[in-house]
C-alpha cells in the first residue's frame, strides 16, 4: 500500500456530534452533512458512527452521494441539498431519497412520476443568490401551488445563510428575517411544515434564533471552525482528521544545486532533502510550493521546490537521526489546517475536500484501528 494516508478519529467526530447537539438543546434535531466524502473524511464511515450514536437524518449535494449512502446500508431520511436534473427523478424515488424542490416544474414532475408519499424540502433563497424561491409573493404562490399535487408531501422548509460566519450578524439576522415571514404567511394560510432549518454551522454556533427544529452541521462536525470570527468558545471541537505520508528518498544537495520543476529551489549551502510519497494528486496543493511546512520527529520543516504531481520535497537539514519510511505529518494534529489553508490563500472547507481517491483512510475507534478504505483496489 502507498505510505500516505488519512486518520480519522471517529471518537473525535462523535465527540463533536455530542457538543453539536448539547448546544442546541436536546429538542432540536441534527441534520449532519456529509456531502464531498464527508468533507473528505468518508461519508459512510462517518454516516455510520453518527447513526450509531442517534444521528437519524443526513444531507448530501447530489443524488450520487445518496444512493452510495443506501448501498453502504444508510437507511434513515437523506435530503439533496443541490440541483437534481429531471432525468435524476427515477433514481431519487428509487432510492428514497428527498429532494430539495426551489421550482414548480420540478415538483409537478416529481408529483407525476411517483405513485407514493413522496417527502420533499422547500428551499427558499433569502439572500444567498444561489438556489431557492425569491421574492414574498412568488414563494407563497409557489408553496401553495405544491401543497395541492397529488403524492408530495412538503416534510421541510429551509434556506441557507450568506455570511453568518463574519462578525457582523446583521446581514443574516435579515435573511432570518425574510425566512420567517413567509413561514408566518404560509401557516396563515394553513401550511403548516413541520421541519424547518437554517442553521449551517456557523449559525450553529453563533445564531440561536436560526437553530427552529433542526439544523446542519457541516464542517463543525469534522473539527473545523468556519472562519475565526465565529464565538469559538461556544462550542468546543475536535480535529477528527490527520493527512500524513512518508519519507521515501533522501539526498544531501550542495550550493548552487537545485530541487524540483523549474529550479524554484536553489541551495546557497549544503542541504538534506527529503522526497515525501505524497503531491497535488493527492490533495497536498501545488500553491504550498516553497511555502509550506510539515512535522517530522516533532521539529517543523519546509517545503522546497515545487510540489509535484505524487511528491515532493522537504529540507530536514535541522532535523537529526531522519530515514527513509519516517512519519511525516501535513496537517491535523499540532499543524493546523486553518494554517495551509492560510498559506494557500483559501479556506479550511477546500483544503479538507481536498485529499483524493488514492489516500488511504484508516479509520479508528478507542484508539483501534476499525477499517481500512483503498478506493483504487475495493
Amino acid at each position: 500500500m502507498r505510505p500516505t494516508w488519512c486518520e480519522i478519529d471517529l471518537d473525535k467526530l462523535i465527540d463533536n456530534y455530542t457538543a453539536i447537539k448539547n448546544h442546541v438543546g436536546q429538542q432540536v434535531e441534527l441534520m449532519p452533512v456529509v456531502k464531498a466524502d464527508a468533507y473528505g473524511h468518508g461519508a459512510i464511515q462517518c454516516a455510520r458512527a453518527l447513526m450509531d450514536i442517534g444521528a437519524n437524518r443526513f444531507a448530501v449535494a447530489i443524488v450520487d452521494e445518496g444512493i452510495q449512502l443506501r448501498k453502504a446500508g444508510i437507511t434513515c431520511p437523506i435530503l439533496v441539498l443541490g440541483y437534481i436534473p429531471l432525468e435524476e427523478i427515477s433514481n431519487l424515488i428509487k432510492w428514497d431519497l428527498t429532494p430539495t424542490v426551489y421550482t414548480i416544474e420540478f415538483a409537478k414532475k416529481l408529483s407525476d412520476k411517483t405513485n407514493k408519499n413522496q417527502k420533499i424540502h422547500i428551499k427558499l433563497d433569502t439572500g444567498m443568490g444561489r438556489l431557492g424561491f425569491r421574492g414574498f409573493k412568488e414563494t407563497i404562490s409557489a408553496v401553495e401551488t405544491i401543497n395541492k399535487l397529488d403524492n408530495i408531501n412538503i416534510e421541510g422548509i429551509y434556506s441557507h445563510f450568506a455570511i453568518s460566519d463574519a462578525l457582523d450578524k446583521s446581514y443574516s439576522y435579515g435573511q432570518i428575517e425574510v425566512f420567517e415571514e413567509v413561514i408566518r404567511e404560509l401557516k396563515k394560510r394553513g401550511i403548516e411544515i413541520p421541519l424547518k432549518h437554517f442553521s449551517n454551522s456557523a449559525g450553529i454556533i453563533d445564531l440561536p434564533t436560526s437553530h427552529y427544529n433542526c439544523v446542519r452541521p457541516g464542517i463543525i462536525l469534522y473539527g473545523l471552525y468556519p472562519s475565526q470570527e465565529v464565538q469559538k468558545n461556544n462550542i468546543d471541537l475536535k480535529p477528527v482528521k490527520n493527512f500524513k505520508t512518508r519519507i521515501s528518498n533522501l539526498n544531501t544537495i550542495h550550493t548552487n544545486e537545485s530541487v524540483g520543476y523549474g529550479r524554484k529551489y536553489v541551495a546557497n549551502n549544503e542541504r538534506v532533502i527529503a522526497t515525501l510519497a505524497v503531491g497535488y494528486a493527492d490533495g497536498y496543493s501545488r500553491l504550498l510550493s516553497n511555502k509550506g511546512e510539515v512535522i517530522l520527529r516533532g521539529q517543523r520543516a519546509n517545503v522546497v521546490g515545487t510540489i509535484c504531481m505524487d511528491q515532493c520535497m522537504i529540507d530536514v537539514t535541522h532535523i537529526k537521526d531522519v530515514k527513509i519510511g519516517d512519519e511525516v505529518l501535513l496537517y491535523g494534529e499540532n499543524l493546523p489546517i486553518e494554517e495551509i489553508a492560510q498559506k494557500m490563500g483559501t479556506i479550511n472547507y477546500e483544503v479538507t475536500c481536498m485529499t483524493k481517491e488514492r489516500v488511504l483512510k484508516l479509520y479508528y475507534w478507542k484508539n483501534i484501528l476499525i477499517k481500512l478504505d483503498n478506493f483504487l483496489i475495493e
